[in-house]
C-alpha cells in the first residue's frame, strides 16, 4: 500500500469524527470546526501543502487562529516536511483554538557542521615552539577560578574576581599571597551553566577609605547586569551604588553573557554582551538595535555614576533588524524573527555570538568571537570610525556563510575578521584576551595574545592582522579561562584549575 493511501485512510478514520465520509467531514468544517489533518509522525505533507491546506480549512470553518511554523531537526526524511504540530493527532479545532503550530523538518546541519572547506588561516601562523612561564597566583585553595584580574593603581593592588565563588580577591606587594575581599553571592544568581555568576569588574575611584568600582554578573533573575558598587575597607561593607545597565537573557538558555568591562579612558568604559540567544541564534538577537544581546556597548559616565553617550555610530533600525526564514543559518532556521523598533543607545558595534576576552589599545580594539562549530574569529574595530560595524553574527562564522543569500542592508556594513581558523583538529573556542604593554619587551608591544581552549595553543597577532605566531606552554593542564596583563603590561593566562601564569617572552628568542 502506497503512501497516498496510506494517508488517505488515516485520514478517514482519524479525522472523521464518527468515521464517515469526507461530505461528513466538510459538513463539520462548516459549522465552524474540524480535525487536524494527520501532521504528526508521518511526514505527509511539505510546508506549503500543510500551509494551504490549514489556511483552507480556517477559512472554511470561519476561524481565527493563528499558524506558526517552527523549524526544528526531526527524521531525517522529514526535511522540509511536516512531522509534528502543538495539538495532538486528529484534535478539533475550533473557536477555542488560538494557535495552530506546524513543525518543519529542517536539515541537520549541526553534526556535520566541521567540514573540510572551512576558512582557516591556520596555515599562515608562525611556529614559535614552547615557551616559558611562571605561577603568577594560585586559587585552587579557594577552590575558585578567575574571569578577571585587574590592578587598581589607586590602592597599589590587584583586584582577581572570582567566578565560581562569586567573590572579589585582593594581593599587594606587601600582602603577596590573595585573601577573599568582596563576597557579591547577595547579588549574583548562578545556575549549572560556567556563564552565569560575577564575571568582570573595572575599579572607578578610591576615596574615603572605600573604593568603587563596576560589575557585570548574572543577577538572581538571570540577566546580565552593569552595575556600581562600593565597598568600605573601615567596615568591610558592600553596598549596590547604581544598576547602569540590565541585558535579559532572550534565548530562554543560560548562554552567552559574555560581560567583560573594560576602561576606555578616564570617563569612558566598553563592555561585552553575548547574544544571550538559544544555542544555535534562533531570535537573531545580534543584529536587534533593541537589544543589548551581540553587541559591544560603549558608554561614559561622570562623577554620579551618571551615564551619557559616548561617541558611537548610529544602527538604523530599518537596516539592522533580523531577516528571517531562508536566508537565516540553515543549521538554526527557526520561528520568524522579531523585528527591531528602534535604536538603543551606546552601540559600538553588533553582530557577534560571544566576543570573551576583547582588549582596548590605542584607539581600537580587538574583539575575539567564539564561533558555534565552525571558525573562530579575531576582529578589530576602530574607535575613530562612526560607521556602523556588523561582524557577521548570526549569518556567518568568519567568512563561512550559513545562507547563500545575502538578504539584508546590513551587509553594506560588514566587517571582516583580520585572523580566522576553523575549529578542526581538535580547535574549539578563542579565549582572549590581552594586548602586550611592557617596557621591557617593547618589540612585542601592540601584539594580542589568545589562547584556544581545547588545544592550549597561544596565539599572537598584530594589529593588521599580516603576522600571527603561535606558541605552548607546557605549564598549562587544564583549560584557559581569559588572557590578561600585570601591572606592568605583561601576559597572564587563567586556567579553570585556578592557576595563572605569566609567560616569559624571552624564552622565544624572538622579538619582532
Amino acid at each position: 500500500m502506497n503512501k497516498l493511501k496510506i494517508f488517505l485512510l488515516f485520514f478517514i478514520i482519524v479525522c472523521s469524527p464518527s468515521g464517515d465520509t469526507n461530505q461528513d467531514v466538510n459538513e463539520e468544517v462548516k459549522q465552524g470546526n474540524f480535525n487536524l489533518p494527520v501532521y504528526n509522525g508521518l511526514c505527509l505533507y511539505s510546508e506549503e501543502e500543510a500551509l494551504t491546506e490549514l489556511e483552507r480549512l480556517r477559512e472554511d470553518a470561519n476561524l481565527d487562529f493563528n499558524i506558526k511554523v517552527i523549524y526544528q531537526t526531526g527524521p531525517m526524511e522529514c526535511a522540509g516536511r511536516v512531522w509534528g504540530s502543538n495539538l495532538d493527532q486528529g484534535a478539533k479545532v475550533d473557536k477555542e483554538t488560538k494557535r495552530v503550530d506546524l513543525i518543519v523538518g529542517k536539515e541537520d546541519l549541526n553534526n556535520s557542521s566541521r567540514e573540510k572547506d572551512l576558512p582557516n588561516e591556520y596555515g599562515r601562523t608562525i611556529d614559535l615552539g614552547f615557551i616559558a612561564d611562571s605561577l603568577f597566583q594560585d586559587f585552587s585553595i579557594y577552590d575558585d577560578y578567575i574571569t578577571d584580574i585587574d590592578y587598581f593603581s589607586d590602592i597599589e593592588s590587584y583586584l582577581y574576581v572570582g567566578h565560581k565563588k562569586s567573590v572579589i580577591y585582593i594581593s599587594s606587594k606587601e600582602s603577596p599571597e590573595p585573601s577573599p575581599l568582596i563576597d557579591l553571592t547577595n547579588y549574583v544568581g548562578t545556575t549549572e551553566s560556567w556563564e552565569t555568576g560575577l564575571i568582570s569588574i573595572d575599579p572607578i575611584r578610591h576615596e574615603d577609605n572605600k573604593i568603587y568600582f563596576l560589575a557585570a554578573y548574572t543577577d538572581k533573575d538571570m540577566n546580565l547586569s552593569i552595575s556600581v558598587f562600593v565597598f568600605d575597607f573601615s567596615t568591610g561593607l558592600i553596598d549596590k551604588e547604581k544598576e547602569l545597565f540590565l541585558s535579559p537573557q532572550n534565548g530562554g538558555e543560560d548562554t552567552h553573557y559574555c560581560g567583560n568591562i573594560e576602561r576606555i579612558d578616564s570617563s569612558s568604559w566598553v563592555f561585552c554582551v553575548g547574544d544571550q540567544d538559544t544555542l544555535y541564534a534562533l531570535n537573531e538577537n545580534s543584529i536587534r538595535t533593541d537589544l543589548y544581546s551581540g553587541k559591544l556597548l560603549m558608554f561614559s559616565m561622570n562623577e554620579d555614576f551618571e551615564v551619557y553617550q559616548s561617541t558611537t555610530p548610529s544602527y538604523n533600525p530599518e537596516i539592522f533588524t533580523p531577516v528571517g526564514r531562508d536566508v537565516r543559518p540553515k543549521a538554526v532556521l527557526a520561528s520568524p524573527a522579531v523585528k527591531s523598533q528602534f535604536e538603543i543607545e551606546h552601540i559600538l558595534a553588533l553582530g557577534f555570538r560571544n566576543p570573551w576576552g576583547f582588549a582596548v589599545g590605542d584607539g581600537y580594539i580587538f574583539v575575539p568571537d567564539v564561533g558555534l562549530n565552525k571558525v573562530e574569529e579575531i576582529n578589530l574595530i576602530d574607535l575613530y570610525s562612526q560607521k556602523p560595524k556588523f561582524f557577521g553574527w548570526p549569518h556567518k562564522e568568519g567568512d563561512f556563510y550559513y545562507a547563500k543569500d545575502e538578504v539584508g542592508s546590513f551587509w553594506e556594513y560588514e566587517i571582516l575578521p583580520i585572523y580566522q581558523h576553523s575549529t578542526e583538529k581538535n580547535r574549539c573556542a578563542n579565549i582572549g584576551g590581552a594586548i602586550h604593554k611592557s617596557e621591557k619587551l617593547p618589540g612585542w608591544n601592540g601584539y594580542f595574545f589568545f589562547v584556544d581552549q581545547c588545544t592550549y595553543e597561544i596565539f599572537i597577532i598584530n594589529k593588521t592582522g599580516e603576522t600571527v605566531f603561535r606558541s605552548i606552554s607546557e605549564s598549562i593542564k587544564s583549560p584557559p579561562v581569559v588572557v590578561k596583563n600585570d601591572y606592568l603590561g605583561n601576559i597572564l593566562i587563567s586556567t579553570y584549575t585556578g592557576e595563572i601564569l605569566q609567560l616569559d617572552l624571552d624564552s622565544l628568542n624572538l622579538a619582532p
